[in-house]
């Protein structure tokens, strides 16, 4: 009997130490002395490479549970994917209770699939106010002062090679 169970969650990992830089034997661990073989060099297992370090801001966005959903237009979709803010005018729809600070996921309607995480700016009350609202639609919800912008370029993130 063999069991495939598990599999998926060992791949998922290597995924996520080779983002930190980091390189992966994944080898049957039964095997007699499979550590000490696989340091000095013996070739055992799957090795998996590290790949580009990521920032730890980075690969902290990537790896986080989102607590919602944002839904943007094709207009917003362009804009974050050439590195530039999200505003809420690109913003069509809130799903989920979320705080500004925490990692959601975004989704674009009538648009490919795109896999993108953020950090929200705003809460997910204040967000669903401005939907699709302008900068001084924003101030008028919200009031003076407050936060005009979603997300900055540098709290987006697009999963696997997915920026184009």
């Amino acid at each position: 009997q063999f069991a495939t169970g598990g599999m998926h969650t060992k791949i998922a990992a290597c995924a996520i130490a080779e983002r930190a830089g980091c390189s992966v034997v994944l080898a049957h661990g039964r095997e007699s002395d499979v550590l000490p073989r696989i340091l000095s060099g013996e070739e055992i297992g799957t090795l998996f490479r590290a790949g580009h370090k990521l920032k730890n801001r980075t690969r902290w966005i990537m790896n986080a549970e989102p607590q919602g959903t944002i839904t943007v237009d094709a207009g917003a979709l362009e804009a974050i994917r050439k590195r530039n803010s999200l505003l809420p005018t690109g913003i069509t729809a809130v799903e989920g209770v979320f705080e500004a600070g925490e990692v959601v996921s975004v989704k674009c309607s009538g648009c490919p699939e795109a896999e993108i995480k953020l950090v929200s700016g705003l809460n997910s009350r204040d967000l669903s106010k401005v939907v699709g609202k302008n900068s001084t639609e924003v101030a008028a919800s919200l009031g003076e002062g407050s936060r005009e912008i979603v997300a900055r370029p540098e709290d987006i993130v697009f999963m696997e090679g997915d920026e184009r």
